[in-house]
């Protein structure tokens, strides 16, 4: 490789630096968090990238350089050549091709996720059916005690592929040929409503079979998407109060607001909204504005990576994260606003709640993390479950609206960085885990002797 390579990937990762300073939400957490030496980690990186002499090894540097924060949604894989090329074409499923090469389409696939925590070696356990209902679900009848666990493996619904092709034989029956992006997502809500109801199912039977008490099983549940909000509020009748969450002052988000803003204004064009609405709208309006011109104002690279300045890298509070500002979420008319779906679990409203509600324990471990956090920590902080376990991976918040990719032409990486953050009840950011309420030292333990150890301690809990 010639020195010019040399030279555009140092371009490379100026780029990615001025990018991180607007757009990963992480940035301050992750220092401060992992005590890194922002000006030796650059300066590293750059004499680094001046030695390398492939552009594999320029990969690996970049990918070191980003390893140090420790964030599970801050990564980096190979630019595709057609999005260099600008021609990467969309692949529509069909309603006459086969099923399976549809849903491939649609990134419908089926993990094997590892089972952490066991819970088939005690005595009393009885396992349910798994004919149709992907939910592992057991009961457990123990010391006098009958005690339900449901296996919840991921909350990214587009890896429940069983699922997804028994809704695809009816669906693909309601029209002819390709389906777009609306009739995807159209599908897609099908298919969340489906786990949702395989879900309930589980908790019915359970109950029939004398349940007292619940255990939801997230151990090794990577996240996975808002859907987790609706399965929390299945698991209670209490409101469930979302905690304060964050975003960047990006162009990704100026984005975003834009748009919001726009279904808003053509709200108060509606008159058929009465006048309290009209003006708690207007408030919403103005406030829209605000937030647009806040995410314009960027830091300076300099500031962060040469003087170690952080004070700029502030992020902007989301007051549309869990309900609409301004009683508009409590409006009688709210489903006649298109701005309803600033809220992005508004698919889900109004939710189904309290299909269960009795006690509630929610088992994580050390590999729960993303909207598994979100789906502990809400339950948590509106004392609607106790979280047993230990304390969680600590991605925190990833990707809004799909979040932004940043492609590094010259090194030929595509990077993506978590544009939000969400805080746990004590005000700290989600990335360092949320805390179990019951903590189980589980080391060295093996699956069977982690659900044993887990059992001990609900029923110490429910004597």
């Amino acid at each position: 490789m010639s020195k010019e390579s040399n030279k555009l990937w140092l371009q490379d990762f100026e780029l990615l630096k001025q990018e991180m300073t607007s757009g990963y939400a992480n940035l301050k957490y992750a220092k401060e968090k992992e005590g890194l030496d922002l000006i030796q980690l650059s300066d590293t990186t750059r004499i680094n990238l001046k030695k390398a002499e492939s552009q594999k090894k320029a990969q690996e540097i970049i990918r070191k350089f980003l390893s140090v924060f420790k964030d599970g949604h801050l990564n980096a894989t190979l630019i595709k050549e057609e999005s260099i090329n600008g021609s990467e074409a969309e692949q529509l499923p069909n309603s006459n091709e086969m099923d399976s090469l549809a849903l491939t389409k649609m990134n419908y696939q089926n993990v094997d996720i590892q089972k952490t925590i066991k819970f088939d070696s005690i005595d009393g356990f009885h396992s349910l059916s798994t004919d149709t209902n992907p939910f592992e679900s057991s009961i457990i009848k123990n010391g006098g005690h009958s005690i339900g666990v449901i296996r919840i493996e991921i909350f990214l619904t587009r890896w429940y592929l069983q699922t997804a092709n028994m809704e695809w034989k009816s669906f693909k029956k309601t029209f002819d040929g390709d389906c777009d992006e609306d009739c995807q997502w159209t599908f897609y809500q099908k298919v969340e409503d489906k786990l949702l109801e395989h879900l309930t199912d589980r908790i019915d039977e359970l109950k029939n079979m004398g349940m007292e008490a619940l255990i939801i099983n997230v151990s090794n549940n990577g996240g996975g998407t808002e859907w987790c909000n609706a399965v929390a509020n299945l698991l209670t009748s209490k409101h469930l109060k979302h905690l304060d969450a964050s975003f960047v002052r990006h162009k990704h988000w100026t984005g975003i607001l834009e748009d919001y803003l726009s279904l808003v204004q053509n709200d108060l064009k509606n008159t058929q909204l009465k006048p309290d609405l009209i003006s708690k709208l207007e408030k919403l309006e103005s406030l829209l504005s605000e937030l647009i011109e806040k995410t314009k104002e960027y830091c300076d690279p300099s500031h962060v990576w040469s003087n170690q300045n952080l004070n700029c890298l502030e992020l902007i509070q989301n007051p549309f994260f869990g309900e609409l500002p301004f009683g508009i979420g409590q409006h009688e008319q709210l489903e006649e606003l298109e701005s309803k779906s600033l809220l992005e679990i508004e698919r889900f409203l109004p939710f189904k709640k309290g299909v269960y509600d009795g006690p509630l324990y929610i088992v994580q471990d050390k590999y729960s993390g993303s909207a598994t956090e979100e789906f502990s920590s809400l339950l948590q902080a509106n004392d609607a479950a106790i979280i047993v376990g230990e304390v969680s991976y600590g991605a925190g918040c990833g990707y809004n609206h799909g979040g932004f990719k940043l492609n590094l032409p010259h090194i030929g990486l595509t990077i993506r960085m978590p544009d939000c953050a969400r805080f746990r009840k004590d005000g700290m950011n989600e990335i360092h885990g949320i805390e179990p309420d019951i903590k189980i030292n589980w080391n060295k333990k093996n699956s069977h002797e982690k659900g044993a150890m887990v059992i001990d301690r609900i029923r110490e809990r429910l004597e």
